[in-house]
């Protein structure tokens, strides 16, 4: 078995790879439980964007807006990353004020870089009309890195 290190992943690591995957698992609390699920996401400039359709996720999102966010990256068990972010939910309501909406705005650009058809005709998952962002308030990261 080769040796290997874990180490903390710098900022700049624990960014590009966010960036550079589409599916993460996003932790909240609902009815005094941590729920996990997996949802597929855009990251931007220190925020996360998600579509998600109406349902529990968005219920305790309303009524707790603090989540956990994790990406991982697995080759093997001598080589891995893993990003957790901790923040606060927001959801983009297109009748809230003008500011609210141009943060839709821009999130949807965001999410349509990874998908063009986003909420247009032609959408993959058109039930997913509700726009989330997340704001990356905490961003750790650990790999494990083959010793050459």
């Amino acid at each position: 078995m080769s040796e290997f290190e874990v180490r903390d992943l710098s900022l700049e690591e624990c960014e590009e790879l966010l960036r550079s995957h589409s599916v993460g698992r996003l932790a909240y609390m609902l009815r005094n439980q941590v729920e996990l699920v997996p949802i597929h996401y855009v990251y931007s400039d220190g925020w996360i964007y998600v579509r998600s359709a109406m349902g529990q996720k968005l219920v305790a999102l309303h009524r707790s807006p603090w989540v956990a966010f994790e990406v991982d990256e697995v080759e093997g068990p001598d080589s891995w990353r893993s990003v957790v972010v901790r923040g606060s939910a927001q959801l983009l309501d297109p009748d809230g004020p003008a500011h609210v909406q141009e943060t839709l705005e821009h999130a949807i650009q965001v999410l349509r870089s990874a998908n063009p058809n986003v909420l247009r005709k032609g959408d993959p998952t058109p039930a997913r009309n509700f726009v989330i962002r997340i704001h990356a308030d905490r961003m750790t990261g650990k790999g494990a890195f083959r010793l050459s």
